[in-house]
């Protein structure tokens, strides 16, 4: 309305001989201010829809040459005290996951925790150099016996991924020959080095090929499920309730929209690879670090975010 009121304003002055030449620089240059101003608000309009995709902002956003490894740790053994688990995939030595956090240590790198992860895809927040998740799943009671006490001394925190409907209602006394899950109180003394997050709370079945209890539950299933487990890892302390484990890496397209229900933001697999700011928050890759792994191959592994 102020431009047409303008407009008339110059259709007066145009009866004005001497006014002419000024009222035709003013309209110019009120034209040109419009043109300017819209196609500005035009690009920041273009530039804000370009940067967000799926609630999220792209790779373009962030540091698109930032790389992060995820490591998946289980139970871990002394070499001399296993007796019973020879050639078990969940065991890694206890003197192995040593030497690899020193390997770290050495090589500069820092552990970052799930709501640095989540800010690194979501919104495009920068990690340290060298960022490096370390993850362990179910909860083994061995997580708080010989990692917590080695990640405090390497100055590095991890995340477990607790399948609550699994831990020990009292603190047991750890024995190497049998599995003993964490209680309450090996999740308080521990919440200094550990995030806990949810790896289900009765659905961490394998039911064939591929898949699981979780993928091939009902919603009504994984609804409940979901919502038990999220109740047991808000009530601890460092607690986080948006990052998931899926249990043995087996997923389906019914799982992620649970999940995002539920409000997970970002769930870890059990491939291998690294993780950009363009990787899918819901098929995040971790390293498998079983006793297989040599420290050369772990270095190999690591040497893709250096």
């Amino acid at each position: 309305m102020r431009l047409c009121s303008t407009f008339s304003l110059f259709g007066c002055l145009r009866l004005k001989k001497l006014l002419r030449p000024a009222a035709a620089v003013l309209a110019a240059c009120l034209l040109a201010t419009v043109s300017v101003s819209t196609l500005f608000h035009a690009a920041a309009a273009s530039a804000s829809v370009s940067a967000m995709a799926g609630g999220r902002l792209t790779a373009e956003s962030a540091d698109s040459d930032q790389k992060l490894a995820a490591l998946m740790y289980h139970h871990l053994l002394k070499k001399a005290e296993n007796t019973r688990y020879q050639g078990n995939g969940i065991v890694t030595y206890t003197e192995d996951f040593e030497s690899q956090l020193k390997w770290l240590s050495d090589n500069g790198f820092a552990s970052v925790t799930p709501a640095q992860v989540e800010a690194f895809l979501y919104n495009g927040q920068a990690l340290p150099a060298r960022a490096v998740l370390i993850t362990f799943d179910d909860g083994y009671l061995s997580n708080a016996v010989y990692a917590a006490p080695l990640l405090r001394q390497y100055g590095f925190t991890a995340t477990v991924f607790l399948v609550t409907g699994k831990l020990s209602s009292s603190s047991p006394a750890f024995d190497p020959a049998g599995i003993q899950m964490m209680s309450a109180a090996e999740l308080e003394s521990c919440a200094d080095v550990f995030t806990y997050a949810s790896h289900t709370d009765d659905l961490h079945q394998a039911v064939g090929q591929g898949r699981s209890a979780l993928t091939e539950g009902s919603a009504e299933t994984l609804r409940a499920d979901l919502q038990k487990s999220l109740a047991v890892i808000n009530s601890l302390k460092n607690g986080s309730c948006t990052v998931f484990s899926y249990p043995y890496g087996f997923v389906n397209d019914r799982v992620r929209e649970e999940l995002k229900e539920a409000g997970i933001r970002v769930a870890f697999r059990a491939a291998g690879g690294v993780i950009t700011a363009d990787t899918d928050p819901y098929d995040l890759p971790r390293y498998d670090i079983s006793y297989q792994v040599t420290l050369t191959k772990f270095a190999e592994y690591m040497k893709n975010v250096m």
